[in-house]
């Protein structure tokens, strides 16, 4: 009894220095002072071109960050337009030009398998990098299990993040040094606005200590892979509303009723598989359902749009190597382009069956709230990742949609992944050269290289 007793004792003890040893580490891997870090980037003297990108800042935070004096350094912030959803794993491939991913989140349908896979699991493991993938060209990324704790421990994670950064960059020896700050977006969605400019403001010093101590003998370029939302958010009740519509959503299409519904992160927009015959009858219906905005689907080589505002369709044809887009109002207007399409038909932009340039488009609708939606959408039905959705459906600013335990854990003062301007317009800037005032996210190529 006396040695069953000790053994048990044993067995405890083992069992809470492990816990022990497991917080040390990661008290230790989390760190958030920084401080001492800084004083070592005058170690580099190598390094010709530092590139970061945070994750989902958007254009108008850093643009009144430089208003207030800060990111002095930086020529103008140019605003970039990325791809629809707006989602790292899809605008990181434009802007990399890099292989396709999976899917649009950890978590997404495999077509060939007619299976969902990924998930949390994926954040346990450590990131495996394929050839071709986007995160190959960062020399410091965050470590994985670090992406779902951020939600945890928001200011923490992400200040250890700009401290593993810091120091991965200070033994450097390479003329190029690329790297990723993920943690912002996390932060942003559980602190919003306010965290999102500490946290710039705590990178600012950084770049500045950095730029300074190498008298101007370095370029520094910061960009974000999309834009995002502040704000209070709900939750959209998608998944109840497809019940309630005689649909059945499960993990794989099985019949003519079955419908995938993506809900992984707390994003503005959604990813509906099923069969096609399908597509028209859900597209049509969704739109009704408090936050939505809008559905679209392909067909025939058409992306239809419905809005509570009608329907509408978009078509493309290419000449000579010139995309044209043309915008066909069937009901109401659900892309509010209806004026432009107006102006851009009496200064003679269409052609004889109402086709339009897509650089008339872009300069139209630039600055538009469906910012360069045509291209946006044709594009996110043309093969953006693995198992492109057959339903795109994308919210209203204060909505969102995701998994329903996330949703409870934490309250989200902000998000993205629609296709409105506030989700679609990231940033660059460079201390060297000014860039266009907006861009596209597959022009960025050419300034990273």
């Amino acid at each position: 009894m006396v040695k069953k007793r000790r053994t048990r004792m044993i067995i405890l003890l083992a069992f809470l220095l492990l816990i022990a040893i497991g917080v040390v580490w990661f008290l230790r891997w989390t760190n958030p002072d920084f401080a001492s870090s800084l004083k070592s980037v005058q170690r580099n003297q190598v390094t010709k071109k530092l590139i970061i990108c945070v994750d989902g800042v958007p254009w108008r935070t850093i643009d009144q960050l430089r208003q207030k004096k800060h990111f002095k350094a930086f020529h103008r912030p140019s605003k970039v337009i990325v791809s629809f959803p707006t989602m790292t794993n899809v605008t990181s491939t434009v802007i990399w030009n890099a292989s396709k991913v999976a899917g649009y989140e950890s978590a997404y349908f495999d077509k060939d398998k007619n299976l969902m896979v990924g998930g949390v699991s994926k954040y346990l493991h450590k990131r495996v990098i394929k050839p071709g993938d986007f995160h190959q060209h960062f020399d410091y990324l965050e470590p994985v299990p670090y992406e779902f704790l951020i939600y945890v421990l928001p200011r923490r994670i992400c200040k250890s993040d700009l401290k593993r950064f810091l120091e991965a960059y200070s033994s450097s020896e390479k003329d190029k040094f690329c790297t990723f700050i993920k943690s912002t977006d996390g932060l942003m969605h559980i602190l919003g606005k306010e965290g999102a400019e500490e946290i710039l403001l705590a990178l600012d010093d950084i770049l500045q200590k950095i730029y300074y101590s190498r008298k101007g003998d370095i370029e520094i370029m910061l960009f974000s892979d999309h834009g995002f939302n502040f704000g209070k958010s709900q939750r959209v009740k998608l998944k109840s509303f497809l019940k309630s519509s005689g649909f059945t959503v499960r993990n794989d299409l099985r019949d003519e009723n079955s419908v995938i519904l993506l809900s992984f992160g707390l994003v503005s927009f959604a990813a509906i598989y099923t069969g096609e015959n399908n597509k028209r009858k859900i597209a049509q219906q969704v739109p009704v359902l408090e936050g939505v905005d809008f559905s679209a689907y392909r067909m025939n080589n058409i992306i239809y749009i419905f809005g509570q505002e009608g329907e509408a369709k978009i078509l493309k044809k290419t000449v000579n190597n010139t995309e044209l887009y043309k915008y066909e109002i069937i009901s109401g207007d659900p892309l509010s382009y209806k004026d432009i399409l107006e102006k851009l038909t009496h200064l003679g932009k269409a052609d004889g069956e109402g086709y339009i340039p897509d650089s008339d488009w872009f300069e139209a609708t630039k600055d538009h709230p469906y910012v360069d939606a045509l291209k946006r959408l044709y594009q996110a039905f043309s093969g953006q990742v693995e198992s492109d959705a057959d339903i795109l459906i994308s919210l209203k600013d204060g909505y969102f949609h995701g998994n329903a335990l996330f949703s409870r854990i934490a309250t989200i003062l902000g998000t993205h992944g629609s296709l409105l301007d506030t989700n679609s317009v990231g940033f660059f800037m460079s201390t060297a050269q000014d860039v266009p005032s907006h861009i596209r996210d597959n022009q960025l190529t050419d300034y990273l290289r």
